[in-house]
């Protein structure tokens, strides 16, 4: 956002500590009921609502990050400089779909308007699962741009 002249901002919506149900459990690659922070943003630009992003991380990989107020604080930020972690890489699941009528209501668009949904799992180097997440944007305010090498149109 602050790339193309926009002034970035979050809402912190909820930020608390649950149990892994069996599907989280399995993309992080733990045991059904291990401690997981859930943590859902509103993401602004010039105040205008973007995405919501929901992410689940495993709070046993980052002991005392459910304390840390995401309000204002960068994830990957905390990630990369308390806890030393390094992303390497994600998997991810790019899809345009309706709105819930929650997310219509947050985003301030019309019911069941389309949003891209981008389902992510983000691996570090030592190839551990450390969040599991799903970002939902605007139809009509986003665009994504991407480069493909050429070993893979080749």
């Amino acid at each position: 956002m602050k790339h193309l002249g926009m002034a970035p901002s979050s809402k912190l919506i909820e930020q608390t500590a649950i149990k892994a149900t069996a599907e989280l459990a399995e993309q992080l690659k733990v045991e059904t009921g291990e401690a997981v922070m859930r943590l859902r943003r509103l993401r602004l630009a010039d105040g205008i609502p973007m995405a919501l992003e929901l992410s689940h991380i495993l709070l046993k990989q980052f002991p005392g990050l459910e304390k840390i107020s995401f309000a204002k604080q960068s994830l990957y930020f905390v990630l990369r400089e308390t806890f030393g972690v390094r992303v390497a890489w994600a998997d991810e699941v790019i899809e345009a779909l309706p709105a819930t009528r929650e997310e219509s209501e947050l985003l301030t668009i019309p019911k069941k308007a389309s949003i891209l949904s981008i389902s992510r799992t983000i691996m570090t180097t030592e190839e551990t699962p450390i969040e599991v997440a799903c970002s939902r944007y605007r139809g009509d305010r986003y665009r994504a741009s991407i480069r493909v090498p050429t070993t893979t149109i080749e």
